[in-house]
C-alpha cells in the first residue's frame, strides 16, 4: 500500500546539546524499538497530542503524554474516505464530533469503535507514542521545578517568552522536549509539520504570556534539535478542529487515558480497570487495540523510572494478551486477561 512504511531507529539522533534528562531517557528507549514509522517520502506531518492526569485535580499515580505522528497528504487521504463513511453509517455526522474515552459508551459511537479502530490500523501510517510520569517526580526537565524556574527566569526576559510559573513551566517543557524528541527520532530533512493539541497550557495564551511567545517557546526548544533545523511548524488548537483532524485527535485522547488508566490498576495490584456494561467492552477492545500490532501504525508506550537519587531512566512497555492464570515475575494481569507486560 505504501512504499516505505518503517525503518530502524537511529541510536544517535541527538545533537551535542544540554539537553533534559526526559530527553535522553527518550532517545535511549526509542533505540531499543525494533522499528519505527519511516515518513521519508512524506512532505507533511502530523502531530495530535493529548494528556491524561496532567490537571491539578487529577487523580492517579501517573502523568500521561500521548502523541500520534501521522503522514498527511495523499495517505491521509484514504483514512479520511474511510472515516467520513464511517461517520455517515453510525450517524455521526456533527464534524466537529470526536471520539473521546470519556464517552465511549455513548451510542453510536461505540457501536462505531470496532470498525473505527480497524481502519485506523490499516490506514493511517504513522505513530502513536505515550510516556508515562510518576506524579510523584517534582521534575524531568532539572532537579526541581523551582531550580528550573529559577534558571530560566532571565532568558524568559531577555527572549521575551512571557511569565511562568514553576507548574506550568515544567508541564510546557516537558511536552516540547517530548514532541522535539519524537520527531527527531523520524525526520531529518525538510517537513512541513502541523501540530493538533487538546486545548492545553502549551497552546493557550494569558496568564502573563500571549500566544506569539508561547510560539516563540516552541521555537527556541526547537531549535536544540538538528534534525528539526529545516522544519516548518504549524499549530492549531482542538476547539478550531473538524473531522478527520478529530479523528486522529481522538486516538491520543484513547492512548493517554488507557495507557495511565491501566497503568494506575497495576500500581494498585489488582490490575482490575473500573467500569461495568458497554464502557467495560469498550475499554477491553482499547486495550486489545493498543496490544495489537499493525503494519501501518506503531504504538510504543515508554515509562520514565526514577532509577535513583537525581537519576532517571525509561523502559518501553509492552501491553500483550495474557491469561491472568500465567502471571509471570514480569506482568500483572489486566483487565478481562490482559497483561501489561514491564518489559523488565
Amino acid at each position: 500500500m505504501y512504499s516505505k512504511t518503517h525503518k530502524e531507529p537511529s541510536k544517535d539522533f541527538l545533537g551535542d546539546n544540554p539537553y533534559p534528562a526526559l530527553t535522553h531517557c527518550l532517545a535511549d528507549a526509542i533505540s531499543t524499538i525494533d522499528q519505527i514509522p519511516d515518513f521519508g517520502d512524506d512532505v507533511s506531518i502530523g502531530i495530535f497530542s493529548d494528556f491524561s492526569g496532567t490537571l491539578p485535580s487529577s487523580n492517579g499515580k501517573y502523568n500521561s503524554y500521548s502523541f500520534l505522528i501521522a503522514a498527511l497528504g495523499g495517505k491521509f487521504q484514504s483514512f479520511n474516505k474511510k472515516m467520513s463513511e464511517l461517520r455517515f453509517r453510525h450517524g455521526i455526522l456533527e464534524s466537529r464530533s470526536e471520539f473521546s474515552i470519556k464517552r465511549i459508551d455513548s451510542g453510536a459511537r461505540f457501536r462505531a469503535l470496532p470498525e473505527y479502530l480497524a481502519v485506523a490500523d490499516k490506514f493511517i501510517h504513522g505513530w502513536i507514542v505515550t510516556v508515562l510520569i510518576p506524579k510523584n517526580l517534582d521534575s524531568v526537565i532539572g532537579s526541581s521545578r523551582k531550580e528550573v524556574c529559577n534558571h530560566l527566569k532571565d532568558d524568559f526576559a531577555r527572549l521575551d517568552l512571557g511569565e511562568w510559573g514553576r507548574n506550568d513551566l515544567e508541564h510546557f517543557m516537558r511536552v516540547l522536549h517530548m514532541v522535539a524528541t519524537i520527531l527527531s527520532a523520524v525526520i531529518d530533512d525538510k517537513k512541513k509539520v502541523v501540530w493538533h493539541c487538546d486545548s492545553d497550557l502549551v497552546n493557550q495564551d494569558g496568564a502573563g504570556r500571549s500566544h506569539e511567545q508561547i510560539v516563540k517557546f516552541y521555537y527556541s526548544i526547537f531549535g536544540l534539535y538538528p534534525n528539526l533545523k529545516d522544519v516548518s511548524f504549524q499549530f492549531t488548537i482542538a476547539k478550531d478542529l473538524n473531522h478527520p483532524a478529530t479523528d486522529l485527535l481522538s486516538l491520543a485522547d484513547f492512548s493517554a487515558g488507557m495507557v495511565r488508566e491501566t497503568m494506575t490498576a497495576n500500581f494498585h495490584g489488582n490490575g482490575v480497570i473500573d467500569a461495568s456494561g458497554d464502557t467495560e467492552q469498550a475499554k477491553i477492545l482499547l486495550l486489545k487495540w493498543l496490544a495489537s500490532k499493525s503494519n501501518f501504525l506503531t504504538k510504543t508506550v515508554i515509562e520514565i523510572v526514577e532509577l535513583g537519587k537525581s537519576t532517571l531512566g525509561s523502559r518501553v512497555l509492552k501491553i500483550n494478551p495474557a491469561d491472568p492464570s500465567q502471571e509471570t515475575a514480569n506482568s500483572k494481569p489486566c483487565q478481562n486477561g490482559l497483561a501489561c507486560d514491564t518489559g523488565l
